[in-house]
């Protein structure tokens, strides 16, 4: 199949004419300058023999019913650039893309789509908690919200007594086992830990420090877990200009426990504190007592 296009035609796609395949037509996509005119004659070999039709493009007027051809045309034009960087990036084909996702509204490797709201729905800038309702899971225990209910349950299906049987008797074992975490808990409340002596370079003062670890004792606290001694140790870590700790060590103290020091060193690593202010690494030392 071959074509004759007149010279005021521009950006033909594709550059070559591909051979005609049953039931996948060929598909030209060009612009025109000027006033449309001419002759566009198409010929080629079909399996009756020799074929040639020519179209006058006078005959045809430019409708809006046609407006996707110029989105056709673009995307074609994209993937035929994206295939060729693929092979070999080239910046001028990328600009060249780029400059077609954002003319034709059309997402590329180098543009995306953004959705854009001018309208101001919040315009106090004061937040508004909902307290939204679910029900819980069919089988699932009231205690899965921290507190005993009752609680409504998602309605399901009924699938023969020997799954409801299941399931009341899984029911029974989470309530078991949130007992046991309850009991547990408890012991752990008997021992308490408090930090003193805290001693701060400048960029954070001490009182932030202590704020800082007031907010986040949970995490150090669960350290407590089989520990059955009291004492106090003296720790000393770096912050980060972000806030972040650097690193942490245990420079002495009277608990000798390894996995309680080792967790707490790991522990306070994964802690977070404002900014510095002089965006400087600021060094920390205090105490933890353990009562």
């Amino acid at each position: 199949m071959s074509t004759v296009i007149s010279s005021k035609a521009y950006d033909v796609e594709p550059l070559s004419i591909p051979d005609v395949l049953a039931e996948r037509p060929v598909l030209v996509f060009g612009k025109w300058r000027g006033n449309a005119g001419g002759t566009v004659t198409i010929s080629g070999v079909a399996g009756g023999g020799r074929y040639s039709e020519s179209i006058k493009v006078e005959n045809y007027k430019a409708s809006n019913d046609n407006a996707a051809l110029k989105y056709l045309w673009a995307r074609y034009r994209i993937t035929l650039l994206s295939d060729y960087n693929k092979l070999r990036n080239d910046d001028k084909r990328v600009k060249e893309i780029t400059e077609l996702g954002l003319n034709y509204n059309l997402l590329t490797a180098y543009t995306s789509f953004v959705a854009v709201d001018n309208e101001v729905r919040n315009v106090n800038g004061k937040w508004t908690t909902v307290k939204q309702p679910l029900p819980l899971p069919e089988g699932v225990s009231d205690y899965a919200v921290g507190s005993p209910g009752p609680y409504p349950a998602a309605p399901v299906a009924q699938r023969g007594w020997g799954v409801g049987l299941a399931m009341k008797s899984r029911t029974s074992e989470d309530k078991q086992a949130v007992r046991e975490v309850e009991v547990s808990e408890k012991k752990d409340e008997a021992q308490k830990i408090s930090f003193t002596d805290v001693v701060s370079e400048k960029g954070l003062t001490s009182d932030e420090i202590s704020d800082g670890l007031k907010a986040q004792t949970g995490d150090i606290k669960k350290c407590l877990a089989g520990l059955k001694t009291t004492g106090m140790i003296k720790l000393r870590f770096i912050i980060n200009p972000d806030g972040t700790v650097k690193k942490a060590e245990i420079i002495s103290g009277a608990i000798a426990n390894s996995g309680f020091r080792q967790c707490v060193t790991d522990r306070v690593k994964k802690l977070v504190f404002p900014a510095t202010k002089n965006k400087k690494e600021v060094t920390v030392t205090l105490s933890i007592v353990i009562s």
